[in-house]
């Protein structure tokens, strides 16, 4: 993208504490190559993975759950500083949700899936303990 007002809402010029992380993996202390998200995005991200959690909870098993996801941080995510830039606003709008999704949704299924398997590990063994005592 080379818009320059685009780039001043999505990036940070200073290094905020939040971007403490990736300051630690810079190669070169003598020029910045890496990328450092502005608060706002940092803040919009968040705000995003949690109604995709809220959503995931409550609708696991319906279908067209990027529609409701979308709809949803529409209205709930402050977007207010991409706003500067009429052009672009709503396709960047679009690219954040559409992104935070495709890594928030399979974090969440594998999250639930490992949960489930060590309810059911617990439960095989409880079995198992109540068998060898019964025995």
């Amino acid at each position: 993208m080379n818009c320059d007002t685009c780039l001043g809402s999505l990036k940070s010029d200073n290094l905020d504490p939040c971007n403490a992380f990736i300051a630690a993996k810079e190669f070169s202390d003598n020029s910045q190559k890496l990328y450092y998200p502005s608060e706002e995005l940092v803040i919009s991200v968040g705000q995003c993975v949690l109604i995709i959690e809220e959503v995931l909870k409550d609708n696991i098993e319906k279908t067209g759950l990027m529609d409701i996801i979308n709809f949803q941080a529409k209205a709930q995510v402050d977007f207010g500083f991409l706003e500067h830039c009429s052009h672009h606003s709503t396709y960047l709008k679009d690219v954040i949700i559409q992104s935070v999704c495709k890594i928030g949704i399979p974090w969440f299924c594998n999250r639930q899936n490992r949960d489930m398997r060590a309810e059911r590990k617990v439960k095989l063994s409880s079995r198992k303990y109540k068998k060898l005592l019964h025995q």
